[in-house]
């Protein structure tokens, strides 16, 4: 397991979220050189000690001496790993804060049409089980409920998507 004194002696953070090495790990990667490559899936991503880390853990580690289950990137952006982007956080916080579907038809966040009832649907996901908010006329109302009840249930993680 990696640690503080680990990735401390190994990397120097700089504010804009980067790591560069302090030492010249392998004969391909110099001093001073910048940690990490762009994985694709969207997060930047660094190899120590033969084994490949998520960047922004790496990055908590660095600032944190402890490496949380769940860290979320606050704006949603995977490359922005500036600490205080950067927040522990449990897996249905994490969820809470991302962005709209792309396969939602709607074009709102926990908004859907019911076509049985002629009406859109609102609902908000709460530790994995669907909670139905109700029938709208209109996909805004369904969104407003919506964001009514996941600002009371997920606090500062809340994102209206």
């Amino acid at each position: 397991m990696l640690t503080q004194q680990q990735v401390r002696e190994l990397f120097a953070y700089h504010e804009d979220g980067i790591l560069t090495w302090l030492i010249s790990p392998v004969s391909r990667v110099r001093k001073g050189q910048v940690a990490g490559c762009l994985h694709s899936n969207g997060y930047h991503q660094v190899h120590i000690l033969r084994k490949l880390y998520p960047l922004h853990r790496v990055i908590y580690l660095w600032h944190n001496n402890c490496v949380p289950k769940y860290i979320d990137h606050i704006d949603l952006d995977k490359t922005n790993n500036r600490i205080h982007n950067l927040r522990p956080a449990t897996a249905q916080q994490n969820q809470a804060n991302t962005k709209i579907n792309p396969r939602n038809t709607s074009g709102f966040k926990g908004v859907t049409w019911n076509i049985n009832a002629g009406l859109w649907k609102s609902a908000v996901t709460v530790n994995g089980k669907c909670k139905h908010l109700g029938y709208f006329s209109s996909p805004e109302k369904a969104h407003e409920a919506y964001c009514s009840a996941a600002k009371a249930t997920f606090g500062e993680f809340y994102n209206p998507g």
